[in-house]
């Protein structure tokens, strides 16, 4: 899981930094930007991964998938993401928390909406609302997760 917590926010990272670059004219790094989806799919298929082994109570084994380019790792980070936060939603359900699951059904809903807002003209104004819409997406998962984990250290001390 914190091996494909990295890469998620390494990928994230990487993108800001070439959008802030990029912003500010210093230059276009396109690698920085590109570099979001060769972290971002095993980064998520990690984090499914290990997601999956506490829904079943046991760890599983960690599989990096690698393909030749962009098309690719986007059907993987797309598969990883809604994995995972599938996974996640159902964890929190079991544990009877609708905080969580709400927070889980937020982030993924802003990751599709995020996926839909690609496609379209990109301005300014449009990279701000896709900044709103992730932050939004990230804080949820944020809190879901945090939520989760305050859950399972309760039931650590009972």
């Amino acid at each position: 899981m914190l091996s494909g917590s990295i890469l998620v926010f390494s990928g994230g990272l990487l993108k800001a930094i070439w959008k802030l670059l990029f912003t500010l004219g210093v230059g276009d790094y396109i690698f920085l930007s590109e570099s979001q989806f060769i972290l971002l799919a095993p980064g998520f298929i990690m984090m499914l991964m290990s997601a999956s082994g506490m829904l079943e109570k046991k760890q599983t084994k960690t599989l990096a998938a690698m393909a030749t380019w962009k098309i690719p790792f986007l059907a993987i980070m797309t598969i990883g993401s809604s994995g995972l936060h599938t996974v996640l939603i159902l964890i929190a359900s079991r544990k009877k928390l609708r905080s969580a699951m709400f927070a889980f059904l937020v982030s993924i809903l802003s990751t599709f909406l995020m996926a839909r807002m690609a496609s379209m003209t990109q301005s300014i104004q449009q990279q701000w609302v896709e900044q709103g819409v992730n932050s939004l997406g990230q804080t949820a998962f944020a809190t879901g997760s945090y939520l989760l984990y305050a859950s399972s250290n309760r039931e650590k001390i009972h």
